[in-house]
Order: structure tokens, then sequence, then C-alpha cells
């Protein structure tokens, strides 16, 4: 049971998906972004336990499954609410899509692989640039909208060098799961 504990932490980043998106068109955006914070930092325990415990075939598809929910969710109903631009709710799912279907391709044929740090990396520019985007109320006079934007553009820029890494190099080593 103790095995699962990454599988139970990945569950709750997806249940907290549908929950962001009705306080974000609840107008209740404050509390849509403080839970949309908790639940992006599960994505760093759920990884933490994997590595430790060892990752399961289950959570595997899983930690897509709540990444996708979770941000995804939030990038469409922010545009949908004229807080997020038309180009980035387009392309970051676009580039999921593509990933995610990559992803299955490999595993059909027996693969499964890590994100490379880049990724990771691009990954956080992402979340950091949807939280952003989620609060309308300026802080400090900084125009938060321009900053949602600009991380958003910069992560797209690292997850395509990622993607330019792996066709240049190869895939990273297979990750297996009991």
């Amino acid at each position: 049971m103790v095995r699962h504990a990454a599988d139970a932490v990945t569950a709750s980043r997806l249940l907290a998906a549908p929950v962001v998106v009705g306080l974000l068109l609840s107008d209740h955006a404050h509390a849509a972004f403080f839970l949309f914070c908790g639940a992006a930092l599960t994505d760093l325990v759920d990884g933490w336990l994997a590595r430790r415990l060892g990752p399961t075939r289950w959570g595997l598809l899983l930690d897509s499954a709540g990444d996708k929910a979770l941000a995804g969710g939030a990038l469409l109903t922010l545009w949908w609410l004229g807080r997020a631009p038309a180009w980035l709710a387009l392309v970051l799912p676009a580039r999921d899509a593509v990933v995610t279907l990559g992803w299955l391709w490999a595993r059909s044929r027996g693969r499964t692989w890590t994100p490379s740090a880049l990724a990771q990396v691009g990954t956080s520019f992402e979340g950091t640039a949807l939280g952003i985007l989620m609060v309308p109320a300026p802080w400090w006079g900084v125009r938060w909208p321009l900053v949602g934007q600009v991380l958003g553009a910069e992560a797209l820029l690292l997850m395509g060098g990622a993607v330019l890494l792996y066709l240049w190099r190869g895939p990273p080593p297979p990750v297996t799961a009991s």
C-alpha cells in the first residue's frame, strides 16, 4: 500500500483540476490560484515518492493525465475568460497532445521515458505562467497578464528545446514500472 502513495498524491492533482476550473468560472480567482499552486506542487511530491518507492504502471499514466487536466483545464478556462491569449491556449495543449501521442506510441512498443531536465524547467515556467494569469488584479503596479504571457512563451521555447534535444540525442533511458 505504501508503494502506491505517489499514485494517491497524483490522483489528488487530477481531482483538483475540475475544482480549479469551477473556481475560475465562478470568479473565485484567488481560491483557484491557491488550489492550483497546491495541486502543482503535488507533481514534485509524487515524483519524489515515485523515485523512492518505485514508479507503478498506473502512476506513469495517472501523472501525465493529472498534469494535462490541471494545466489544460486552467489554460482553456483562462482563455475562455479572456485572461490568456488564444495563441497560448492553442499551442500549449497542441504540444501536450503531440508529446502524449509520442509517449503512447513509444509505450505501445514497450518503451517509456522520463522528461528531460529542460522539459521539467519548461513545465515549471508553464505552471508559473498559469498561476500568474489566474489573478487578474494588478500587484505592485506590474502588468501580470503580460508577465504570464512572456513566461508561457518561454515555457514553449524550453519545451521546444527539449524536443530538439530528444531528436538529436535520442530518447532518454527507459523507465520500468511494476
